[in-house]
């Protein structure tokens, strides 16, 4: 909100540029820079350290039956789906089979 105050140059008396900054990195890390639409919190580029950390960990704890290795596997593709869905180009309108197809 005090970005889009600030952008629209009716930002709130005494506001500071620190506060202005923090407000427009916390608005970047959460909405996709061209549709403006919320991104999925495991699909963000924030998320993606912890996300695979504990996926790999996982993966490497798990390692010993054929299902655990596959069921692992799998985590970690639909992971790298999300990521790569949420912070896809907003300009591009990609069928829903095509990326069902895909996965």
């Amino acid at each position: 909100e005090l970005l889009h105050s600030y952008r629209a140059g009716k930002e709130p008396a005494g506001t500071t540029d620190d506060q202005v900054f923090a407000a427009k990195k916390m608005y970047e890390s959460a909405f996709h820079p061209e549709t403006g639409e919320k991104m999925f919190l495991p699909g963000r580029m924030s998320f993606q350290v912890p996300g695979n950390m504990t996926i790999c960990g996982c993966m490497l704890t798990f390692y010993r039956s054929t299902p655990a290795i596959l069921f692992w596997q799998w985590i970690n593709q639909s992971f790298n789906a999300v990521v790569n869905y949420t912070n896809r180009s907003g300009k591009s309108d990609i069928p829903e089979s095509l990326l069902l197809r895909s996965y």
